[in-house]
């Protein structure tokens, strides 16, 4: 399961991406993320850190972008200030932002890129800040603009599970 620590992983590479978006690694990057959150999603018993590091790790020829350095330092965390992200709606979501972003890059499309990955960069930082949950800001200031101009029914199921 995720850590405060490796919500602030995931945020860095969803700005590595906007970054860069037409970086050769970033597939295989957020395939290596997908696999992550579904793995932690899965397994609430992994107490393990480091795990978004420890998986761009396997990424060839990531220890020779910059932009990564961060991946191969391993930090020891002795605090945390929250408990670890058990909410499986939190996984579906992020998961689902990944997906989308999958696609979005295999289509080449650099505008969609940027513009999905500046839509969702901030999400792991909202649910640190809001004591790991979604806020409804996110949906109203940061999922519409991108549903308006590219996908209509981006995260709209996942929404509906937060209603209930």
């Amino acid at each position: 399961m995720l850590s405060v620590y490796d919500l602030y992983d995931l945020h860095a590479i969803l700005v590595r991406i906007r970054f860069s978006p037409d970086d050769t690694v970033n597939c295989d990057i957020i395939l290596r993320v997908i696999d992550v959150l579904t793995d932690s999603r899965n397994n609430f018993d992994n107490s393990d850190s480091n795990l978004f590091r420890t998986a761009l790790q396997l990424v060839n020829g990531l220890e020779n972008n910059d932009l990564y350095d961060f991946a191969f330092v391993e930090n020891k965390y002795s605090y945390f200030p929250l408990p670890p992200l058990k909410d499986e709606r939190i996984y579906t979501v992020l998961i689902r932002s990944f997906e989308e972003l999958l696609c979005v890059i295999e289509n080449n499309n650099k505008e969609q890129i940027l513009e999905l990955s500046d839509c969702v960069h901030n999400l792991p930082i909202f649910i640190v800040e809001n004591k790991l949950t979604i806020p409804k800001s996110f949906w109203k200031n940061e999922i519409k603009y991108y549903r308006k101009k590219w996908n209509n029914r981006f995260l709209v199921p996942e929404q509906q599970l937060f209603k209930s």
